[in-house]
């Protein structure tokens, strides 16, 4: 062996031959995984809600909303599968990468555990009449990052979830969908 020389067993080590194919198939494939998922997320919310009205659609929206991660984080396992990807390897960087992401990004962390903590807990609900940061409007949804409040004059608001759940929120329909509103003359 030369000193310098890459040689064909170092890029291509003996059984694991990744082709262009696989890295399509693998590129392609996750796009689309991504899709259904999303797709069979609508469409069993639309008929679960639709079946069961009892059910809170918060509470279906956060159980079929975990479901979807789920089955991202399947569809990751295949691409790696796909590509040809040692299992140990990838736990280790992906840990690597998951400290790093969490610390860096210590708001997007809270936001997303805030989404699920209103998703599952719905101390608010779409439909639901608010007041946060001297705004008044309705909830039109809770996500897993924001909540989205179309104030009366139009507007749309984006509110990060750890802002909802850290700051004070008035909630005049949370017990009864009947709101009653001061005007000033």
């Amino acid at each position: 062996m030369r000193v310098g020389a890459v040689y064909d067993s170092d890029i291509n080590p003996p059984g694991n031959s990744v082709t262009w194919g696989n890295i399509f198939v693998a590129t392609v494939g996750f796009y689309l995984w991504l899709q259904v998922a999303r797709l069979l997320q609508d469409i069993l919310y639309y008929f679960i809600t639709r079946q069961w009205p009892m059910i809170a659609a918060g509470t279906v929206n956060a159980s079929l909303t975990l479901m979807r991660y789920f089955l991202i984080i399947i569809g990751l396992f295949l691409v790696f599968n796909e590509l040809q990807f040692n299992p140990t390897t990838v736990a280790a960087i992906t840990t690597g990468i998951t400290a790093g992401i969490a610390f860096g990004s210590r708001e997007i962390l809270n936001n997303f555990i805030g989404g699920l903590l209103l998703l599952f807990e719905q101390s608010i609900r779409p439909g639901d009449t608010i007041e946060i940061n001297d705004t008044m409007g309705v909830v039109t949804a809770v996500n897993i990052r924001a909540t989205t409040v179309q104030a009366y004059d139009g507007r749309e608001i984006i509110v990060p979830n750890a802002q909802v759940l850290t700051s004070s929120v008035v909630t005049y329909t949370k017990s009864s969908r009947h709101a009653r509103i001061r005007i000033d003359v």
